[in-house]
């Protein structure tokens, strides 16, 4: 009888002894391949470890979190792989992983810039030894801030390379050497600018173009061809700006003549500083008068430094208050405490008693520091009023706006000295002689009003009545008139 579990037509076969187990070779050659694979993926994951390390390690600073994350993922497959001792099992995972990381564009990006940021690393340290840090720039990219990726993500190659820095001062005072008609005049050279005339002919110089690239990095942290369109108007238009302020510096300087040293011509280039003066009182209910004082940040120039040698000669000087000045008495002299380390600066003040013009007098006597006001005498305006003229350019070449507005405040204190005594009231009214003609300065009440020579008040050029006018005002009217020509 068939049995229902043996199929019909089965026909048994002999038993022989190797149908049982699997053959001894067949089991070692298994082994081996497994042993193979573990180590195969073992090292070769290491490898690909390594190799992301090194580049890592070389890659511009903007792009080692970009190389890092390689890295980790990398580790990732290593530390399970480890832990579950399964590395037979990884081989193909490691091996796509290796070839998409090498394959990636944006891979072989970052590890050809990596290379070139080294190159360019190492020239920088060699140019800064020989030159110094603040003596070096770059133009196009810095190689220790770069990223291989902008903003939005694109990828980007470097390129850039160490440079000294050049004089920007010197060069664009130089382009107007060339173009002498378009500093004839303040027009000419507003038309030169405005039209971007004069930046293009500064981008055709290796000054103007590195000049470019320091400002891009300064106000936007990246180089001129990487900004966006908003940005590089906004680096052009410093630029412009620069342009414009040595322009009128070389029209000043030619005002001046070759009547200046080059210490001298040094001040139509420097910026100078304006520091509010302790408040002048006059004794009255009113207002104390608020002026500033001047350091034009210029050693050997024509007036502050001669000042400076004057009061290092004076005995018995007189502060505004009539207080004699620590360390100009006969007695602080004759016994060792004579005041040193001094330096005075023109103000835009004036003694509320007298209207004599004030001179800030900052010293030291022994370790303790002083700052005086003092009212200038006969001999000080002699040093004064010749060599004002360069001093007021500086003023109005100035960048800054406050710095600027005090030059006709400084020239009515020293070419309208009947100003100063109407305002301290000890005349009702004086009479000045400037390019708008005889101007009569009158006192009305608590205000001041200008007439001309006929009687009649004199106008603004918008048709305003110079009338009830307060002292500033009046000051800074009358000064305008002294002013040099630029």
């Amino acid at each position: 009888m068939a049995s229902k579990y043996i199929p019909e037509g089965f026909t048994p076969v002999e038993y022989q002894p190797s149908m049982v187990g699997i053959p001894t070779e067949a089991v070692k050659d298994y082994y081996n391949r497994m042993d193979q694979q573990f180590y195969t993926a073992q090292e070769e994951s290491a490898k690909l470890q390594t190799v992301i390390a090194t580049q890592l390690a070389n890659a511009a600073e903007g792009d080692k979190s970009y190389l890092q994350g390689f890295f980790d993922q990398v580790k990732g497959v290593i530390d399970e792989a480890s832990e579950s001792k399964d590395f037979q099992n990884r081989v193909l995972q490691v091996r796509n992983m290796a070839r998409n990381v090498v394959g990636d564009p944006n891979y072989q990006t970052v590890v050809k810039n990596g290379q070139t940021v080294a190159d360019v690393q190492k020239a920088h340290r060699q140019m800064v030894m020989q030159l110094g840090e603040e003596n070096v720039t770059f133009t196009g990219h810095d190689p220790y801030n770069f990223s291989s990726f902008d903003a939005q993500g694109n990828p980007r190659q470097f390129f850039g390379s160490p440079a000294k820095r050049p004089d920007y001062d010197a060069a664009q005072l130089a382009l107007f050497d060339k173009r002498t008609q378009v500093t004839s005049n303040l027009a000419e050279l507003t038309q030169f600018i405005e039209s971007g005339e004069g930046l293009r002919a500064y981008m055709n110089t290796p000054e103007g173009r590195v000049h470019l690239n320091d400002l891009s990095r300064n106000m936007f942290g990246d180089a001129f061809v990487d900004l966006d369109e908003q940005n590089k108007v906004g680096v052009a238009q410093e630029v412009q700006d620069q342009l414009l302020s040595a322009g009128r510096r070389r029209i000043a300087m030619s005002a001046a003549g070759k009547t200046l040293t080059d210490a001298q011509k040094k001040l139509f280039e420097t910026e100078p500083v304006v520091a509010t003066i302790p408040a002048v009182t006059n004794g009255t209910s009113a207002f104390d008068n608020v002026f500033v004082a001047i350091d034009d940040r210029i050693n050997n120039s024509l007036i502050d430094d001669q000042l400076s040698a004057y009061a290092s000669n004076q005995i018995g000087l007189i502060d505004v208050n009539g207080n004699p000045l620590p360390g100009f008495t006969e007695e602080d002299i004759s016994s060792g405490k004579k005041a040193t380390g001094i330096q005075a600066n023109l103000t835009s003040g004036f003694e509320p008693s007298t209207g004599a013009p004030l001179v800030q007098i900052n010293y030291k006597v022994g370790e303790e520091n002083y700052s005086s006001l003092v009212g200038v005498g006969a001999i000080s305006e002699e040093i004064i009023k010749p060599n004002l003229t360069p001093t007021l350019m500086q003023l109005q070449l100035a960048d800054n706006p406050v710095t600027r507005a005090q030059a006709p405040y400084i020239a009515a204190n020293y070419y309208a000295p009947g100003l100063n005594q109407l305002f301290a009231g000890i005349q009702e009214r004086t009479t000045i002689q400037t390019e708008m003609g005889l101007i009569d300065v009158r006192k009305e009440g608590e205000a001041y009003t200008l007439y001309d020579a006929d009687g009649n008040i004199y106008q603004s050029p918008d048709g305003q009545k110079y009338k009830g006018m307060d002292m500033q005002s009046v000051r800074f009217v009358i000064g305008t008139q002294y002013m040099p020509k630029l």
